[in-house]
């Protein structure tokens, strides 16, 4: 937040309520000295994960980065460094996705990770 008189930026203050507990963390599959993949993660721990990330990045924009299109001029980096960063954060999940998906050879086990995120795309949608 800036103040007019001062012209100093405040952090917003975070406040996240909750009626629940945050559930358990669903640990990976995987065992031992076996490199972890995406197969190994639960959708759902994949996805809170992912908010978890997500809302931090959002949480920062200020409303100021939403004027006059300022994630898009020559100084978007100044006038709003926190859009510029959710934009890199999402076509960084663009080609990690694509990647998942390209480096699977075989077609069955393709199709299984295909699926994976899928799973993990309704999970998101769930927890919006």
């Amino acid at each position: 937040v800036t103040t007019q008189a001062e012209n100093t930026i405040y952090p917003r203050p975070l406040r996240c309520d909750f009626k629940n507990k945050p559930p358990p963390s669903i640990l990976p599959s995987t065992t031992g000295s076996k490199k972890l993949s995406l197969m190994d993660i639960s959708a759902i721990e994949l996805a809170r994960q992912m908010t978890l990330i997500d809302f931090e990045m959002f949480s920062k924009i200020q409303h100021e980065e939403f004027l006059n299109l300022a994630w898009v001029g020559k100084d978007k980096q100044q006038k709003a460094p926190n859009i510029c960063a959710c934009i890199v954060r999402f076509n960084a999940v663009v080609l990690w996705v694509a990647t998942e998906i390209c480096s699977v050879r075989n077609h069955t086990a393709r199709l299984n990770v295909v699926s994976k995120l899928i799973d993990t795309a309704r999970e998101l949608r769930e927890l919006n």
